[in-house]
């Protein structure tokens, strides 16, 4: 089987994205229990929105993991190469929804994020999110 793959590099980083507090999908992201105090302390910990293209991959398979990632629009499928050399797929990801917990234990990613369509994410490196929830009841 051969697989043509875009680097996960080439997904393109916009440096602002809306603000968490007009986001339409707030209500089914992290966000949704904080106030308006932590919702601000919450949103300075996203560094960034990623487009990433139909095809394009958030990440891979072996890539170093420090962020989460929740998808704003779009579609993300996760899949693995099973051990007979076949894809599995191990997840799909909607709007509102976290993706990237899998490299959370062994600090890299044991699945690749691949677009279904364009797709925007907002980005967020995992130590400051988990930083912030030290202090952050409710981000718990």
């Amino acid at each position: 089987m051969t697989m043509t793959m875009t680097l996960a590099s080439n997904a393109t980083p916009t440096k602002s994205g809306p603000s968490c507090s007009t986001c339409a999908i707030r209500s089914h992201c992290l966000s949704a229990g904080l106030d308006q105090s932590d919702l601000s302390k919450f949103q300075q910990r996203r560094t960034q929105t990623k487009i990433v293209h139909k095809g394009q991959y958030l990440y891979e398979v072996g890539d170093p993991f420090d962020a989460l990632y929740v998808v704003r629009s779009g579609s993300i499928k996760a899949t693995f190469i099973a051990a007979d050399g076949t894809e599995q797929i191990s997840g799909f990801y909607l709007p509102g929804e976290m993706v990237g917990l899998d490299g959370i234990e062994s600090q890299e990613h044991v699945t690749s994020a691949e677009a279904l369509e364009t797709c925007s994410v907002c980005v967020f490196p995992f130590a400051t999110l988990m930083a912030l929830a030290q202090s952050v009841d409710s981000l718990q």
